[in-house]
């Protein structure tokens, strides 16, 4: 009635592919694909032995319509929610009322009730059955056997079977520590030195499908064994997912007519694993391109390092530089206002210095009147009123000749003091100003800022202005005009004298009051011109002020920007420790990063291999044992339903409400060895 044990072998063989596919699914992803309204995972902890330590549920929530509100139930302790903005509120026997924010409901607690099924492990070495504590390092022949009992019972509208509970088993060994590896129920996949063991178990099934097996060579494991050589032993923990989920899907309608439903389903597991194949592919090449660019990150973050071990060095030298030239402003600004005071002083003097030029001129005017009227006199032959006039032309001359004189002393006075003043407070501007140029100067172009360029700019200029500054006044011109009007006085003397000693003298005076009037007409014109220079001079100083003043502003100003900006490195000097240390945990960030990455893609290509195995060994033997069970499967039919019932009811290990629907899988884990 039934096919050979090879095709029931080749069934469980299949079963352990569907379970490893559908095992590795979040619950989040669970609860969606099964459109249920509360998805639970059970983390079994176990000891060395297989006896629970420990047991933590996480459950999830489903809020697809935005709830505020979600009813449960749940006899977990120690209940924490993912999100801390949800609560719950307690009420009897177990049930609870989440205060969801309108989005599912993630949470934990932890739980003391005993699993359905119970996982036991014995350690064999050498023949000898020992303690998991003290396997660690161990060499020999070892042999694990993992056995499931399933205490399950569930009663069903066609009969009472046991929870039809599918025991995935997975391992990972060390090619260097494990060798000619071996399993009872289950495959062994070694890839590049690495092994993967895959075991399968269904406690209980045999006894719920009540079958003969005098009649039938059927084999439904309920264990799984691992045999191998070991070398220094070291050993990741061993999973085990346990699920009832393969049955609930189970269509059993119309087995006694054939397997055309089995046979759609196998073909849409056929383009699951398909797609399952793709994507793993594409996230191993995702990963590949991931490592590489990680492994470039690695190197830009080296360089960068290298970059900021020079900025310690920069910054001090920009600091101090930029101190410098702040003194350096301050001084030249200080400088051109002393300048500006100076060339405002001496405008004041070359004021005074024309006042007196203005009064030398006037008095050379009433000598001229007075020669003038002396020639007229003369000319009429009254010597005795030409004397006196004479005498009075003599003195008005003499006073014109003092007060030329006093206009000299004045001026050549003036310009002296106001020249070396002005000489000295230029140098000393012209100084300030190189010292100021020279700090600009010292700073790359590249870095200078728009306002130390316009500085730097106004600063050249001011040196060139200051280089071709000439305020000398020559008055070699004046003395001799001076000397020549006092020669006309005494000439007016002499004539005056010479009326007492003979007429002749007459000539004489008219001869001399010609030359004087000549002289004087010279010493006017002198005066004058002096007057002008003296003028020109108070202007250029009046203009040389208020350009100096000018200045004074922009070389502070520019003072003030540089201590700003030197004040703005400071704490660039003072954070750069920080950034250091910064870069130094982004390079080993990125090593690291590169390390995992390389990892992780070499690990997502050893599980598309398996996968791939899977494929076409799995699934392959699914549809051959499915068309030689196809005359077989009537008998059975009432069986597979009511294990179908019993898996559909068993959706929740902690709880859920009465109106709630749910999926609940089991994770055991052992300790690991060494």
């Amino acid at each position: 009635m039934f096919k050979s044990r090879s095709a029931w072998g080749r069934v469980g063989g299949v079963l352990v592919s569907v379970v490893l596919a559908t095992s590795q699914v979040s619950p989040t992803l669970a609860l969606a694909a099964a459109s249920v309204d509360k998805a639970e995972t059970v983390h079994v902890q176990l000891d060395g032995s297989g006896q629970v330590s420990s047991i933590r549920v996480e459950d999830l929530l489903a809020n697809d319509g935005g709830a505020q509100q979600i009813a449960d139930r749940s006899t977990l302790t120690g209940i924490t929610a993912e999100d801390e903005k949800q609560t719950f509120a307690q009420g009897s026997e177990g049930a609870l009322t989440w205060t969801t924010n309108g989005d599912a409901v993630s949470y934990e607690g932890t739980s003391e009730a005993t699993p359905p099924v119970k996982m036991s492990i014995t350690y064999t070495l050498d023949g000898k059955q020992v303690d998991p504590g003290t396997l660690a390092g161990a060499t020999g022949h070892l042999v694990i056997h993992i056995a499931f009992e399933n205490s399950s019972v569930s009663q069903t509208a066609n009969g009472t079977v046991k929870t039809p509970f599918v025991c995935l088993t997975a391992a990972t060994l060390d090619g260097d520590v494990f060798s000619n590896v071996e399993v009872s129920n289950g495959r062994v996949i070694d890839d590049k030195g690495g092994l993967a063991v895959i075991g399968y178990a269904m406690p209980g099934l045999k006894d719920s499908l009540d079958l003969n097996e005098d009649e039938l060579d059927l084999d439904l494991p309920e264990f799984v064994e691992i045999e191998a050589d070991v070398s220094d032993l070291v050993m990741d923990p061993i999973y085990a997912i346990v699920t009832p989920e393969l049955f609930t899907d189970l269509d059993t309608d119309g087995l006694d007519l054939g397997l055309d439903d089995l046979d759609e389903g196998t073909d849409a597991l056929r383009d699951a694993m398909g797609a399952l194949i793709d994507g793993s592919d594409t996230l191993t090449q995702g990963l590949g391109q991931l490592a590489d660019g990680s492994g470039q990150l690695g190197d830009g973050v080296t360089a960068l390092r290298e970059a900021l071990g020079l900025l310690p060095s920069g910054v001090s030298a920009l600091t101090e530089g930029l101190g410098n030239l702040s003194d350096g402003l301050s001084a030249a600004s200080g400088y051109a206002s002393q300048l500006s005071g100076g060339a405002a002083d001496l405008s004041e003097a070359a004021g005074t210095a024309s006042g007196y030029a203005s009064s030398a001129s006037d008095s050379i005017d009433n000598a001229t009147s007075s020669v003038k009227v002396l020639k007229g006199e003369v000319d009429k032959l009254d010597l005795a009123r030409d004397k006196e006039l004479i005498e009075q032309s003599g003195k008005q001359a003499h006073a014109a000749h003092d007060a030329a004189a006093d206009a000299e002393t004045a001026i050549e006075s003036a310009v002296a003091s106001a020249s070396q003043d002005l000489k000295t407070k230029s140098e000393a501007a012209a100084n300030a100003v190189g010292e100021a140029l020279g700090a600009l100067e010292g700073i790359p172009e590249e870095d200078l800022t728009e306002e130390q360029r316009q500085a730097k700019a106004k600063l050249a200029e001011a040196e060139a202005a200051l280089e071709d500054v000439d305020l000398s006044v020559d008055t070699s011109a004046l003395e001799a005009d001076v000397k020549t009007l006092g020669e006309a006085a005494h000439t007016l003397d002499d004539n005056a004298g010479s009326l007492d000693t003979d007429a002749k003298g007459v000539d004489s005076v008219t001869s001399g009051a010609d030359t004087a009037l000549k002289e004087l007409s010279a010493a006017k014109g002198a005066t004058d011109g002096a007057a002008g220079v003296v003028s020109g001079v108070a202007d250029g100083s009046k203009a040389l002020s208020a350009q100096l003043d000018a200045f004074a502003q922009q070389v502070s100003g520019a003072s003030a920007g540089a201590s700003a900006l030197s004040k703005g490195v400071a704490p660039l000097s003072e954070n750069l420790p920080l950034l250091l240390q910064g870069a130094d945990g982004l390079a080993t960030g990125a090593n690291a990063l590169s390390t995992g990455l390389s990892a992780a893609a070499s690990g997502s290509g050893q599980l598309t291999d398996g996968l791939k195995t899977f494929d076409n060994e799995g699934i392959s033997e699914l549809v051959d044992a499915l068309n030689e069970l196809d005359d077989g499967m009537g008998d059975i039919s009432d069986k597979l339903d009511a294990l179908r019932e019993a898996a559909d009811g068993y959706d929740t290990f902690a709880g859920k409400a009465e109106d709630q629907t749910g999926t609940v899988r089991f994770v055991y884990k052992t300790p690991a060895i060494g």
